[in-house]
């Protein structure tokens, strides 16, 4: 039997993980504490997320094209094959997962805002 995580279950896996960890590295959980335990990963999951979205929307897609017809006329057999096969877009073949990359960075990202508001107005 196959576990599939959908995304609440994972955010709340990775939340759950993050105030244990902050429990276990400095013994209290506390507004600014939570705010740079949350920030890092939200950052990764972030910049994950949006390269996932500019590779989708075609921005190198030229590049690849180019790419790989540098590659076809500098390959030393070249066949009758391989100069009628139409090159494809790299967006193409480029899946939609960054999607719940970015809904998960956002989600640790307004964690990380909101208990830096916290902190501000309960503890200083």
């Amino acid at each position: 039997m196959r576990i599939k995580l959908n995304l609440v279950s994972f955010t709340s896996a990775i939340i759950l993980l993050i105030f244990i960890l902050e429990w276990i590295l400095y013994g209290e959980i506390s507004f600014l504490q939570t705010t740079n335990l949350f920030f890092y990963p939200a950052g990764l999951f972030l910049i994950l997320g949006v390269f996932g979205l500019v590779i989708r929307s075609g921005s190198f897609d030229f590049f690849h094209y180019s790419v790989n017809r540098a590659t076809r006329l500098f390959r030393k057999s070249s066949s009758v094959d391989d100069e009628e096969r139409p090159i494809s877009h790299l967006s193409s073949h480029f899946g939609k997962g960054y999607i719940v990359l970015l809904k998960i960075g956002l989600i640790l990202l307004s964690i990380s805002i909101l208990s830096l508001v916290g902190f501000y107005l309960f503890e200083r």
